[in-house]
């Protein structure tokens, strides 16, 4: 896992959070995961979550791939 944001991946992490926020995998998530349909919608969910919580991304070994993500956050 690594923390997240790096200016020349930025069009590259949305569009893979568009990618991962699918209808089916966020059915059962808090609404703010819902609809995240473009990269706008993207930017906008990760700012948030930025500003919520720690966000880490899990990758996928061989290709570096981002497969997930984790939230870390104090409540």
């Amino acid at each position: 896992m690594s923390e997240l944001f790096d200016q020349d991946a930025d069009l590259d992490l949305l569009e893979r959070i568009t990618d991962l926020l699918t209808p089916q995998v966020v059915e059962n998530l808090p609404p703010h995961f819902a609809n995240i349909m473009s990269t706008l919608d993207a930017k906008l969910w990760f700012l948030k979550m930025v500003s919520e919580s720690t966000l880490l991304s899990v990758k996928q070994t061989e290709t570096q791939t981002i497969i997930g993500f984790v939230f870390l956050s104090l409540e």
